[in-house]
């Protein structure tokens, strides 16, 4: 069972605390803050139930805890209860501490965040902690030493542990102190020191936190059982005698780590009803059947009246008039419910050994999926000598155990590989630190049947291992030569082929081998330069998930700034890791230089395709355009039905409704089409798809595209003479859509960018500036602005989005 951890996390808020420190560039409130920060972060990024966490500021100018009273533990806050972290916790440390000027004690502090935890854990069982984070600066109460001790005794006796975090701090390993501190601040530092070490804690540097919760951590997962089943050598049921047995467990030793899933939210289903507090949707899947039309396909009539009969209900089926069907051939072969269940594998919760093939048999491109880790039953004492031995067996004989793996009853089964550890490795260092001739755990990694491998044939690189291309181009010179030689002799048609096979492996030859160096030379280069990269002197080499930490990066900024559209900057540890280290890299210059030349390594430009060549090919063709040749009739180049249409708009598709995902793109493309008419159509339908994207907008997410396509409308209505349409359409959006409360943000952001009416100076049929300049003002104008403006079309409707 998970341990649950109840953890509160006391703050100085004090003013010294917002002093910069020495040698520093940020204040001890400002990096205390990133380090609650980050903690909480972390939590939250884990969602885990059992991690609860409180918050105690110390040195706040009000006093607000439940102890309070007669003038005791002053200048003390909670910030509410113990619970797990939320947004608003994260908020809250981030943009709204309070600027405090008084000082508190911490030792009030601690029994402050000492009866918290008790209220909130009773009798059951937590992992309990408190966390200091001060620069000890602010007075400390500790004239009774006895009343201290009494402290020490009830923090430890209820089994919470204490850490200090200090800013400030001196460091007691390199022996630096820092300069300028009082004697009342060093007092309480060595004080602070020695209370956490009596109650089961540590003391770290504000300055090592930092540089800890910087680095990019992976998330940490709770360790649960795969499989709890005995690992069998033998058939027990026909031999139950001579049948082993040994009790293992099966964790996940890697696995991927998935990014999480978006919910899909609607901003309408919020506003829908008045019982709805929730943005969630439900999804509801429906199945219909795919029938003909049966107009317009020519069908057997009684086929029609059968199709017509199942069509009810607008075609809709349920569930239960479903079936699978499995395609064999052509043909589809329908199985029903009762046939799946025979057919289906009926299999039992198992680990039986098939096998002990030798670690030579087994390829390395035969491991498959995750690794997972086996260790003998903790709560049966002869399972840890039994597999320890086992283990050693597998490895003295250098041999694997092929198993058969079925998690669950009637689950597929899986062929995996029991791999003892290696010799010497660091982790069985750690695991076998009571008793060196154990070894408590194995590997196990899946392995594929036989229809899973897939062989291939590739050709031969049969002249790239051996001599450079000038030797064996040589070689094939010769033979050709005797070839012709001996012509007279084997006949004229040997000679031909001869001569045809010599040029084939001529041309082979030259289009593969690009050396300039001896194959001795070239595997040493090629040695030399493996060797400059070598990374097996680093001790600690870690590469995480850069989809991960940026995602959750984007999603703390976005929780504590919700009203802002644009997103952090990517930090560059995140993609750190997946490139060569820069010192790496210089040292291995040399060698790269000396791997180029040998190779004959060019840069090679892409060729263009698709699109841009046929653009490329018709900008040419136009700038060399003969005009007089034209003109005499002595053009040879095929002409088109419409010379006004360019190749590059044959090959395109022809557009003809705008969509949401590129709607300037569709209407611009829409009014460049000159086989027809369609502005007044993509006019309709961008006015349309702008209201689509405004009243289905999740927020403020689709405003920025709203606004772009606002612009992009308002500018080609101008260049096409479609002034009147727009200004009215402006009107009726305004006073329809815009007229609410809920798309404020959107109208706002009309009149930060001006987007509004188009006058008489832009185009013809504008309307005067004064109404331009009146348009989007306040409400009480909307009447007079509405006689000056000619009255709004009737909108189109949206059905043909």
């Amino acid at each position: 069972m998970a341990v649950k951890k109840a953890e509160v996390f006391i703050l100085d808020v004090a003013p010294s605390m917002r002093k910069v420190g020495f040698g520093e560039d940020k204040s001890y409130l400002d990096q205390a803050k990133f380090v609650l920060f980050n903690f909480f972060n972390s939590k939250l990024v884990a969602e885990k139930k059992g991690d609860h966490t409180g918050l105690v500021l110390v040195g706040t100018d009000e006093t607000n805890n439940d102890l309070a009273e007669d003038g005791q533990y002053e200048h003390i806050s909670v910030y509410g209860k113990i619970d797990v972290a939320t947004i608003s916790l994260l908020k809250f440390v981030d943009q709204q501490l309070p600027e405090s000027h008084s000082t508190g004690d911490v030792i009030d502090a601690i029994i402050v965040a000492a009866d918290l935890i008790a209220k909130h854990c009773l009798h059951y069982k937590f992992e309990k902690k408190i966390y200091i984070l001060t620069n000890a600066e602010s007075p400390i109460n500790r004239e009774d030493p006895g009343q201290i001790i009494e402290i020490i005794d009830q923090v430890r006796n209820t089994g919470i542990a204490v850490d200090i975090i200090g800013f400030g701090f001196n460091d007691n390993e390199s022996q630096l102190e820092i300069p300028g501190k009082s004697d009342e601040q060093k007092e309480n530092e060595d004080f602070l020191r020695e209370f956490a070490s009596k109650c089961s804690g540590d003391t770290y540097l504000g300055s090592e936190a930092v540089s800890l919760l910087s680095k990019l951590r992976s998330k940490s997962v709770k360790p649960t059982t795969l499989i709890r089943s005995p690992l069998t050598l033998g058939d027990k049921e026909a031999h139950p005698e001579s049948t082993l047995e040994i009790p293992v467990y099966v964790y996940a030793k890697t696995m991927e780590l998935k990014l999480p899933s978006a919910k899909k939210l609607s901003s309408i289903a919020e506003t829908a009803a008045a019982r709805s507090k929730t943005m969630e949707v439900v999804m509801d899947r429906v199945y219909k059947l795919a029938l003909p039309d049966l107009e317009n396909e020519e069908l057997d009539k009684e086929v029609k009246v059968e199709d017509a009969e199942v069509a009810t209900n607008d075609g809709v089926l349920k569930i239960d008039d479903l079936i699978k069907g499995y395609k064999y051939g052509k043909t589809i072969v329908p199985f029903s419910k009762e046939d799946e269940e025979s057919l289906r594998l009926k299999t039992t919760k198992e680990l039986s050994i098939l096998a002990f093939p030798h670690k030579n048999q087994i390829r390395r491109e035969w491991y498959m999926s995750n690794i997972l880790l086996m260790v003998p039953d903790p709560t049966v004492p002869t399972a840890v000598p039994l597999f320890s031995a086992f283990l050693r067996g597998l490895q003295e004989t250098n041999c694997y155990a092929l198993i058969r793996y079925v998690f669950r009853d009637n689950s597929q089964p899986k062929l995996m590989l029991l791999m003892p550890p290696k010799k010497n490795s660091g982790v069985v260092d750690e695991l076998e630190a009571d008793n060196e001739e154990l070894m408590c755990y194995g590997l196990l990694v899946q392995v594929p049947y036989a229809d899973d491998i897939r062989e291939f044939n590739f050709p031969s690189l049969f002249g790239l291992v051996g001599e450079p291309i000038a030797v064996a181009q040589t070689k094939v010179n010769l033979s050709a030569s005797l070839s012709v030689n001996q012509s007279s002799s084997t006949g004229s048609s040997i000679n031909s082929m001869a001569i045809s096979n010599s040029q084939s492996l001529s041309k082979r030859l030259k289009r593969l081998d690009k050396r300039n160096a001896l194959p001795n030379e070239a595997i040493q280069i090629m040695d030399d330069f493996i060797d400059a990269m070598d990374l097996t002197s680093e001790q600690d080499i870690q590469v995480f998930n850069p989809g991960f930490q940026r995602l959750y990066q984007c999603i703390s900024h976005r929780a504590i700034n919700p009203t802002d559209n644009t997103l952090p900057e990517q930090d560059q540890k995140f993609i750190a890791g997946l490139l060569p280290r820069k010192e790496l890299v210089e040292n291995a210059q040399n060698q790269l230089d000396r791997l180029k030349k040998a190779f004959n390594i060019e840069k090679v430009d892409k060729k263009s395709t698709g699109k841009r060549i046929w653009a490329q090919n018709e900008q040419s063709a136009q700038n060399s355009i003969d005009i007089e040749a034209i003109l005499d009739g002595t053009d040879k180049k095929v002409k088109l039905d419409d010379p006004d249409i360019s190749i590059l708009e044959l090959t395109q598709s022809k557009i003809d409704k705008i969509g949401t995902m590129d709607p300037v793109g569709d209407f611009e493309a829409m009014i460049a089409r000159r086989d027809t008419d369609l502005v007044d159509l993509a006019v309709s339908q961008m006015c349309s798809i702008i209201v689509k994207l405004v009243t289905e907008s999740l927020g403020d997410t689709l405003y920025s595209k709203a606004m772009q396509c606002l612009s992009a409308l308002r500018n080609r209505c101008i260049i096409e003479g479609e002034v009147e349409t727009f200004n009215n359409w402006m009107v009726t959006f305004r006073d329809t859509t815009l007229s609410t409360t809920r798309f404020a943000g959107f109208r706002l952001r009309l009149v930060d960018a001006k987007v509004t009416l188009i006058d008489e100076e832009e185009g013809r049929g504008g309307v005067k500036k004064e109404v331009v300049e009146d348009f989007l003002r306040s409400e009480d104008n909307q009447n007079q602005l509405q006689e000056k403006v000619v009255q709004p079309v009737e909108e189109e409707d949206e059905d043909d989005l």
